[in-house]
């Protein structure tokens, strides 16, 4: 993605650490280095979260990248996900009320808004452990969507 929430984070640190951002689009990937690359410290990859193998770490986080796949590739990037770590931050926005929740889609750019669904990682066909919760009304909190922010256990 852009960065801009990792980026936030970092910035609150009292220590640095390594920080490497993943991401599929060759471009995103390219503009992110050449604007916020440190070398030994900040890098940035490309690489499929479902097939590629994933860069060593303490910690994972995947922001509104869920969105974008259908089903059997978030199952596919979770099990990728979990022969490196034991838990992840996932970031989603959803329908508070969803009327189908983890409608299947094809994957690509397009997301599951406008079809009132969205990742919910602890139902089926995922049943994830959530083991933490944070969740606020998405954007001004006028539109019917939270941003749920999930620790869950792989």
């Amino acid at each position: 993605g852009d960065f801009q929430v990792s980026q936030r984070i970092l910035a609150r640190l009292k220590k640095p650490v390594t920080y490497v951002g993943c991401d599929i689009a060759s471009l995103v990937v390219a503009d992110n280095q050449a604007r916020h690359g440190v070398e030994g410290r900040i890098e940035f990859r490309q690489l499929n979260v479902a097939t590629d193998p994933l860069p060593p770490g303490d910690i994972v986080t995947v922001r509104e990248v869920f969105q974008h796949l259908s089903n059997d590739t978030i199952l596919a990037a979770l099990a990728n996900l979990r022969r490196t770590f034991k838990r992840a931050i996932v970031t989603e926005a959803v329908p508070i009320s969803p009327s189908k929740p983890n409608l299947d889609i094809v994957s690509g750019y397009r997301t599951r808004d406008g079809l009132n669904s969205g990742v919910y990682l602890e139902l089926a066909p995922f049943g994830l452990e959530i083991e933490d919760r944070y969740e606020r009304p998405a954007g001004d909190g006028k539109t019917a969507e939270l941003l749920r922010t999930l620790i869950v256990k792989l």
